[in-house]
């Protein structure tokens, strides 16, 4: 199994934690279950932005 979120249940008397799990044999990271996400990187400088330029945000792998 791999474990893909949590969420918390709220119940008026206690938290029950809810695990998303995805079979799998391995324990592993499992890269083709996460997408690249923006990275720390900026993908303009502000002078750029302020110029009108448009990008999208630079992708990176977890």
């Amino acid at each position: 199994k791999c474990e893909i979120a949590r969420f918390y249940k709220l119940h008026e008397r206690k938290c029950e934690p809810i695990a998303m799990t995805v079979p799998r044999k391995s324990d592993l990271f499992q890269e083709d279950l996460y997408p690249p996400t923006a990275g720390p990187n900026p993908a303009l400088t502000a002078k750029e932005w302020l110029g009108g330029k448009d990008a999208g945000p630079l992708l990176v792998s977890l």
